[in-house]
């Protein structure tokens, strides 16, 4: 596997690790439903589509919960962060509509981090 490709598979399985533990704290099963809805409308994971379509995956998730149920996750994951002692801004997924997903992956990699110590 070249660097590249394990460096990104490296980053899909953070994403993945945290949208599990971090979406259950809001419903249990909600990360499984998003990826479904993911997979169904746009062909691609919901990991993959936060870091090669964030404009995509932050609509899945308004598809799914409407926009107050996607500030109630923003704001349920920002403070699971802070909970974890990792710094996170209430917007994080709002982010992902302006096609931004730098905080969002930065927050995956420090959760993780902070998970596997």
């Amino acid at each position: 596997m070249s660097e590249p490709t394990a460096c990104c598979e490296r980053v899909l399985e953070e994403i993945e690790i945290f949208l599990e533990k971090a979406f259950s704290e809001f419903a249990r099963g909600l990360y499984l439903v998003l990826d479904f809805h993911s997979q169904r409308l746009i062909g691609t994971s919901l990991a993959r589509a936060i870091v090669d379509k964030p404009k995509e995956a932050y609509h899945i998730m308004l598809l799914v919960l409407d926009e107050p149920g996607v500030e109630v996750l923003s704001s349920t994951l920002a403070y699971m962060l802070r909970r974890n002692n990792i710094p996170a801004r209430t917007n994080l997924l709002r982010k992902l509509s302006e096609g931004d997903n730098s905080a969002f992956l930065e927050a995956a990699r420090a959760f993780v981090d902070a998970y596997r110590d």
